[in-house]
């Protein structure tokens, strides 16, 4: 019992890193902090994995030739990233609130001939891998208002870059602007809109971060990005990169702020109905999974009931004495097998 207690006392003691339940821990943000705040002035974007319908494996970020971030600085996990393996990467973007950010570049990378990191960078286009970032442990949605201001259609991730595989791909692809079948185009810039709220009559009253959307954009010039403008188009073979001598991808952003009315506490509602209207239930695997799921628990049930009916009924027969009882048999045997000891022991 001494031991108990000292190992219960121990284990209290010891460090802990809780984790992060979604909705749970709001993060007031403020412009400029003043003594005895806790606002945060600084919103710091992390990228997750990247993932593609068209295949069925992932890459870490890290993985790609980007800009690398700040491995310093992290993120306080929710349960959802640590049962999935989740990793963050904070991303090199200086946001600071309520700050409006011009056309930045952050980063720079140039190729002088065919390498493997441009190879995959070219295959990550063609094979449709999308972002992953997330801002304030809310995901950076890229949305569609076609169906309505009030209403749009919101996704969790967004293209890496544009490709027209073949003529019949062209209204179900990736590009936002017109382009020729087997080019590749990077979006290399991102227009960020962060949208925050200024809850009142709280205990804790502040502005927070409700949505954060952003437009990828094909910018060979990164103070001229428009999709007018001209695009950022990447070499495919080792011919056209000889052709072309020298590759630079220069890495930008912007970012405004505006303020919502949608409170923190439904900052989540907006996502949830577009993942339901994009979300197709597969009735058919579902009633499937029910169905052997019953069948094998049932089965397993009724071969249980039969063998322990089996054993109370001789048990409780009457009996002269216990030396007429028989010895154990079957599935009860398995304990000797257990706790004999092994031939050749150590």
């Amino acid at each position: 019992m001494r031991a108990l207690l000292l190992l219960t006392g121990l284990v209290l003691l010891s460090p802990v890193s809780p984790f992060y339940f979604p909705s749970l821990l709001p993060t007031n943000f403020c412009k400029e902090r003043k003594q005895g705040d806790t606002c945060q002035t600084k919103l710091t974007i992390f990228a997750n994995k990247l993932d593609s319908p068209k295949s069925i494996l992932s890459y870490d970020y890290e993985a790609f030739d980007f800009c690398p971030g700040d491995p310093s600085v992290s993120t306080s996990e929710n349960i959802g990233q640590v049962l999935f393996g989740t990793r963050l990467h904070a991303l090199a973007l200086e946001v600071n609130f309520l700050t409006d950010q011009p056309a930045t570049v952050y980063c720079t990378k140039e190729y002088s001939e065919w390498s493997r990191e441009l190879s995959f960078l070219v295959h990550g286009v063609k094979m449709l891998y999308f972002h992953q970032w997330v801002a304030d442990n809310l995901p950076v949605t890229l949305c569609d208002a076609s169906e309505g201001s009030d209403n749009p259609f919101c996704i969790k991730n967004f293209p890496l870059g544009c490709y027209h595989e073949s003529e019949s791909q062209m209204i179900k692809n990736t590009c936002v602007f017109d382009s020729s079948v087997g080019d590749v185009f990077l979006y290399n810039h991102v227009a960020l809109t962060v949208y925050y709220h200024e809850e009142t009559g709280l205990v804790s009253p502040g502005k927070r971060i409700v949505k954060v959307d952003v437009v990828p954009f094909s910018c060979a010039n990164p103070h001229d990005c428009s999709m007018e403008a001209e695009h950022l188009k990447l070499p495919t073979s080792l011919s056209e990169m000889q052709k072309l001598g020298k590759l630079v991808i220069p890495y930008s952003y912007s970012v405004q702020f505006k303020e919502l009315e949608t409170s923190w506490s439904s900052r989540w509602d907006f996502l949830l109905s577009s993942t339901t209207r994009q979300s197709r239930i597969q009735w058919m695997s579902l009633v499937n999974s029910i169905v052997i799921a019953t069948f094998l628990s049932g089965m397993v049930a009724v071969i249980l009931i039969r063998a322990l009916r089996r054993d109370l009924a001789r048990y409780n027969k009457d009996s002269s004495g216990l030396d007429d009882i028989q010895e154990e048999y079957g599935w009860k045997l398995v304990h000797g097998d257990v706790f004999r000891s092994p031939l050749n022991s150590l």
